[in-house]
This record gives structure tokens, C-alpha cells and sequence, in this order.
């Protein structure tokens, strides 16, 4: 394992998966709103266990109903196996409403976006 023989290859391991896990999941709501937008339909933000209030256990809810978790497991206390897997909803609709990542919609205190928000409120 690469952490067992280089912790700082490790920890930069882990930074990377983490943000590339990020940006394919930006890519995929992306490419779901531009398709929802030739059916006139519009998309909310994303939501996953573990954000906004919803409780990470609820990830078992969530696995019970969807179809293939693609080989993705969870632990008996909700964590997935691989780490750097997501889940979660985006609603689609007509009337429903994406907003832009605001601190207003989240009360996570330690999240990193209320962290970008109170630095260029300070600028």
C-alpha cells in the first residue's frame, strides 16, 4: 500500500483521488443538466449522505434502492468501499432549481465552501 511505505505519497495520493472523484462528478451533473435541458427540464444541486443536514447512516436507504451499486459497498457504519466513491441525489423537474453553493442552503461549519465564502467576503 502506498501510505504504508510513504505517508507523504499517501496524503497526496488521497488529495488527488479526492479531487479528481470531485471533478468527474461535476462533469457528470454538467452533462445531466445540458440533457435535461433539451427535455426542458431543469436540475437542483447535488445532495449526498453526510452533507446539508443528511445523515450519513441514510446511505443505506439510498443503496437499498438503487438498481447497481457498481460494485461499491458499505460499511456498518455507512462509509463506502473504495473511499473515494459518491452518492447522493439531484433532483429534475420543470420547476425545480439549481443554486449556486451557498452557505444558506448547508449548516456544515467545517465545510469547504463556507471556508472559499468567508475568504472573499474578506477581500
Amino acid at each position: 500500500m502506498l501510505a504504508e511505505n510513504d505517508p507523504l505519497k499517501g496524503f497526496i495520493a488521497d488529495i488527488l483521488g479526492g479531487v479528481v472523484v470531485e471533478a468527474a462528478i461535476d462533469k457528470i451533473q454538467q452533462e445531466l443538466g445540458n440533457k435535461m435541458k433539451q427535455n426542458v427540464l431543469n436540475i437542483t444541486n447535488r445532495y449526498s449522505p453526510g452533507y446539508c443536514g443528511w445523515q450519513t447512516v441514510e446511505q443505506h436507504k439510498l443503496f437499498a434502492i438503487l438498481p447497481d451499486t457498481l460494485g461499491i459497498r458499505l460499511t456498518e457504519s455507512a462509509l463506502m468501499q473504495p473511499v473515494k466513491s459518491v452518492s447522493g441525489i439531484i433532483g429534475i423537474g420543470a420547476d425545480v432549481k439549481f443554486n449556486p453553493y451557498t452557505c444558506r442552503i448547508c449548516e456544515a461549519t467545517q465545510c469547504v465552501y463556507r471556508f472559499k465564502k468567508r475568504i472573499s467576503e474578506n477581500r
